[in-house]
């Protein structure tokens, strides 16, 4: 069993190394890397697209791009490269006329008519070779390219995080580091900033060549760069984003509606902005956390008279605030938003009444005794207690729990227990 944060002895080890970049591979990516090369290899066929990196800020869109560009050079593209100010006419001069061309640009939609026209007279003169790529979702119709790919980035799954910042600091990961690495809900952004604020503090140690990191507390170049992103957000997005930190669990557009006195239609507007920041998601109808990590510094930078108001809000609407500090870090859900990219009211909701078989021998023994623990309404405080663990441990095998499970809250979670203990009688969870 991992032993607590707080009783690990932490060996003193050489200083760290410096703050390593970006990992030279992408990890996570394999689905993306076929649809990019789908779309260049019907380019070279003859075809014209438009190819659309979309995610939220800090998912990774403009690395994407760049490996876009790496893979038509690969392939002999022309590359005619931009930036959110538009393309560089210059770079246009200087490619051949019967290569097939790759324009990429961060923003599609930052790009002056003028220059749109002229890449469009070259895809032209190019028998239709060409493809555009963007890191955002163009609203601007172009009519010239028939075909339009999106290509979604989800976040990273737990296994592809462990494995980005596994590159990232050279070795294995200690149960302790793999515990932060999960409240950053795989957005590679938010895990290159943790690893960079974890070395700048000096808290990562080696022992047995394994990362251990000293404490679980929210490194301050991470809690800088959330509130400088938060600081950018419109006023009502900013308190859309109080209120479902101050739930502490999935909120509906109706509810979030009533806390800030904004109408349904108006709230999913708010919501979508929020979305576009890498903020918050949608999960089956609700607005919750893209992170744990986010809401975490969410609450603690939140001035205790807003925070007091904000629960008086929250209760009168009859959802329940978050009552223990120790459960800042109840297990974010990764909301991932759908292929089809539109508004929360485009999601199809999944039938409650769809039966789907629970993979129990999934957990381990640890996992049982937590969701069992959990079933008995125990808080992440209550529940380390009982089992000689950190809460922020509880919080990451929690997260491994609702992830095998396909659960979305710890009411569904206890619920789904009770159900198999009543069906089964099988009250010792290594029966399970």
């Amino acid at each position: 069993m991992p032993q607590s944060v707080a009783t690990r002895q932490h060996p003193v080890s050489e200083e760290p190394d410096p703050v390593r970049p970006l990992p030279s591979r992408l990890v996570g990516r394999t689905t993306q890397y076929r649809e990019i090369v789908g779309v260049l290899e019907h380019a070279l066929e003859g075809g014209q697209n438009l190819l659309q990196l979309v995610g939220p800020r800090g998912s990774g869109r403009t690395r994407l791009l760049g490996e876009t560009i790496r893979m038509a050079h690969t392939f002999g593209f022309d590359i005619v490269a931009g930036s959110s100010g538009g393309v560089d006419p210059a770079g246009q001069s200087s490619v051949r006329s019967t290569a097939p061309l790759l324009v990429a640009v961060d923003d599609a939609d930052t790009i002056r008519a003028g220059q749109l026209d002229a890449i469009l007279a070259v895809a032209r003169c190019r028998a239709r070779r060409v493809v555009l790529a963007t890191t955002a979702a163009c609203t601007r119709p172009i009519a010239t390219f028939a075909r339009t790919t999106k290509v979604l980035l989800d976040p990273l799954d737990v296994d592809a995080a462990e494995a980005m910042v596994t590159d990232l600091v050279g070795t294995a990961l200690g149960d302790d580091l793999r515990c932060l690495v999960a409240t950053a809900g795989g957005n590679p952004w938010l895990l290159n900033t943790l690893i960079m604020g974890l070395r700048a503090e000096r808290r990562i140690t080696l022992q047995h060549r394994t990362a251990l990191v000293r404490g679980d507390a929210v490194p301050e170049l991470v809690t800088t760069a959330i509130a400088d992103r938060l600081a950018e957000l419109s006023a009502p997005c900013r308190r859309l984003v109080n209120a479902v930190a101050v739930a502490g669990a999935p909120v509906s557009p109706a509810a979030l509606g009533a806390i800030i006195d904004c109408d349904v239609t108006a709230t999913l507007a708010v919501a979508d902005e929020a979305n576009a920041a890498g903020v918050l998601g949608y999960l089956r109808g609700v607005i919750w956390f893209h992170n744990a990590l986010t809401q975490r510094v969410v609450l603690v930078a939140m001035p205790p008279a807003v925070r007091a108001a904000m629960t008086r809000l929250v209760v009168e609407t009859g959802i329940a605030a978050t009552a223990d500090p120790a459960d800042l870090l109840t297990p974010d859900h990764r909301p991932a938003v759908p292929r089809n990219v539109g508004t929360p009211a485009q999601v199809a909701p999944v039938p409650a009444d769809e039966p789907r078989p629970v993979p129990w021998h999934r957990l381990s023994d640890t996992e049982r005794t937590i969701a069992a623990l959990v079933s008995q309404g125990m808080t992440n405080r209550q529940i380390a207690s009982r089992v000689f663990l950190s809460p922020h441990t509880v919080n990451y095998h929690l997260r491994g729990i609702f992830r095998k499970l396909q659960v979305c809250s710890r009411v569904e979670l206890a619920a789904i227990v009770r159900e198999r203990r009543a069906s089964a009688d099988e009250l010792d969870p290594s029966a399970w």
